[in-house]
């Protein structure tokens, strides 16, 4: 899968073992308007994008936004605010202030 970018982002709250959270609920929007360099093409309403974030998964959504290779863009400007409202089944406790890598792909 290509690479569309990659950002560390710090956890905002803690997060136990087996509770439900979304992306936004764990970084907060302040984390999320960071920005990162695009590595490859996105099309709105049209590229397919997985976004994986260390020890808690993945989500599957489309672009919310057109983005050239070496633009700067964010996971608040290419993701819908209801992807990243999609709750996931934490697998390690997070602990705030935690680090966690977000890797952005197309799929």
């Amino acid at each position: 899968m290509p690479l569309v970018g990659k950002i560390d982002l710090r956890v905002c709250r803690d997060v136990k073992i087996g509770e439900e959270v979304s992306i936004f609920e764990l970084f907060g929007e302040e984390e999320l308007k960071k920005e990162f360099t695009v590595e490859s093409d996105v099309e709105l309403d049209k590229t397919k994008l997985k976004v994986t974030v260390d020890n808690l998964g993945s989500i599957e959504c489309v672009a919310d936004a057109f983005k050239k290779k070496g633009s700067k863009t964010s996971l608040w400007n290419i993701m819908k605010y209801r992807d990243m409202s999609v709750k996931m089944k934490v697998e390690q406790e997070i602990k705030k202030d935690d680090v966690l890598s977000i890797i952005v792909e197309t799929i």
